[in-house]
């Protein structure tokens, strides 16, 4: 059996009244599911999923008990993830959206950008249903 293929990102976390803490994501896969580590000054969070996209929610969701954002595209309240996406590409690549417009630019999850918007996983989650329903097209993931 081969060794699972692994990546490291710098992280960036926003800790109330804006504070920022530098982190790690440790990326492990080959094959399916994959496994998203975040080693952080408060120690290490990690957590296994069909994707990285849901790994990366898993650990937010985590993060937010303690009032903690991330901040990268996937962290962001315009990015989410064709199903097409999550499933050839592992979730680690997802489109910025814009409301009432096509899909066109293709972000990494783990990268940073000036267009940015750090949010809550439901935050996220409202805006892409919200996308979705400019368009009338049905929300298909979960």
């Amino acid at each position: 059996m081969d060794a699972p293929r692994i990546e490291t990102h710098a992280a960036t976390l926003i800790r109330p009244g804006g504070r920022i803490e530098l982190a790690e994501f440790i990326l492990e896969y080959d094959p399916p599911p994959v496994r998203l580590t975040l080693r952080r000054w408060g120690g290490t969070i990690t957590r296994t999923a069909r994707d990285f996209f849901d790994a990366l929610r898993e650990i937010r969701l985590e993060l937010e008990k303690e009032n903690i954002l991330v901040h990268c595209y996937g962290g962001s309240r315009n990015v989410f993830p064709t199903g097409m996406q999550r499933t050839a590409g592992l979730g680690k690549q997802a489109y910025r959206l814009e409301g009432g417009r096509p899909r066109e630019l293709v972000v990494s999850i783990f990268d940073t950008g000036p267009d940015m918007d750090s949010c809550t996983v439901r935050e996220q989650r409202e805006f892409y249903e919200s996308w979705c329903a400019s368009w009338k097209t049905p929300s298909a993931e979960p």
